[in-house]
């Protein structure tokens, strides 16, 4: 489905104008083939996860059209808006901008995702839907924030948003929300206004989603995207029905003493000591089980404050690495990370 209002950089989308590379770069000429053929799947590549590496998935195009509507209607969105492209749209972020364009007859304003494109973007002066990873709008924030202006609904998603970076998008004017996802829900299922009066402490369900707990981890129910109930390793607390707080991965859970330690936690509340990237892991320990480590990328810090923290949330080393890996949207890959460091210790 294609709305007949749908348009690409001002113009009108044609079909018949698909291999005209001006109008339709070609990473994106490719998408829309794919998606007026006759084939129910789209293939496109995953950006990698923080435990493994990029693999090919194949969506439901059907599936793919009713998340996006989730999104649409969740926002208000409408054909006539202005959605700009900032992501490659062989990856899911992307993608999912384009179909929500297209099936709602938005105008999509394309800009390559390397920053000199973002900062030197012609884009209309008003955005009604943009989706950025956590890099990108910290590049504008210092490069060219007025390019995070007048963005009616900005999508933050790829990465967690760190305290700091929230609080420096409060007076960007639009809403900006950090988004809650993973390939297998077709974007993001959950969405959490991080800016302005109407901020939330809580994520949000989209319409047609419903959670539970089960064991800590969140179970989620989406008619029209999953066919079976989908249990995740994401730790959560329900808030409400339709509300839940995330308290990271079950993955990277620290069990240290026999005590539950969440190293994205304790990351949100370090994020304002610390400029550059950093991330907790735990290392075998002969008593503890595991033992807790902050690693930086760079230089270690000569001085950090941990009077606010308890005993337990304290790091029994400071680790320093030149450079963290990470996947094609900014994830820092903890599992390689842990065992760059154990081969480091031995």
């Amino acid at each position: 489905m294609i709305h007949p209002k749908f348009s690409i950089n001002g113009k009108a989308f044609d079909s018949n104008a698909l291999e005209n590379g001006e109008l339709f770069p070609q990473e994106l000429a490719s998408i829309l083939q794919n998606w007026m053929s006759d084939e129910k799947l789209m293939k496109l590549q995953s950006s990698g996860t923080t435990t493994g590496e990029p693999k090919p998935i194949y969506l439901e195009k059907s599936k793919m059209m009713a998340s996006a509507q989730m999104t649409v209607q969740f926002l208000g969105l409408r054909a006539g808006d202005t959605a700009w492209l900032t992501l490659s749209p062989k990856y899911i972020g992307g993608l999912m901008m384009v179909v929500r364009a297209m099936i709602t007859g938005m105008n999509l304003h394309v800009d390559g995702p390397d920053m000199d494109s973002l900062v030197a973007s012609k884009r209309p002066e008003q955005i009604d839907l943009g989706a950025m990873v956590p890099h990108q709008v910290m590049t504008l924030l210092e490069r060219a924030p007025e390019k995070l202006r007048n963005i009616q609904n900005l999508l933050i998603g790829g990465g967690p948003v760190s305290g700091t970076l929230a609080s420096d998008l409060k007076e960007v004017g639009g809403r900006v929300y950090s988004t809650f996802g993973m390939s297998e829900t077709i974007s993001h299922i959950a969405l959490k206004q991080i800016n302005g009066a109407d901020s939330q402490a809580y994520y949000q369900t989209l319409p047609g989603i419903s959670i539970q707990s089960i064991g800590g981890c969140l179970s989620i129910k989406a008619p029209g995207l999953l066919e079976e109930e989908l249990l995740t390793r994401d730790r959560v607390e329900i808030h409400s029905p339709r509300e839940f707080v995330w308290l990271g991965r079950s993955d990277f859970m620290i069990n240290s003493g026999g005590v539950k330690i969440h190293p994205e936690k304790l990351e949100e509340r370090l994020d304002n000591q610390l400029s550059c990237s950093f991330a907790f892991i735990g290392i075998p320990h002969s008593t503890l089980g595991q033992q807790l480590v902050l690693v930086v990328e760079g230089d270690v810090p000569t001085h950090l404050d941990w009077s606010d923290f308890q005993r337990y949330e304290i790091p029994k080393k400071v680790l320093s690495l030149s450079h963290f890996p990470r996947t094609d949207t900014g994830k820092i890959k903890r599992g390689v990370l842990q065992e760059i460091i154990l081969d480091q210790l031995k």
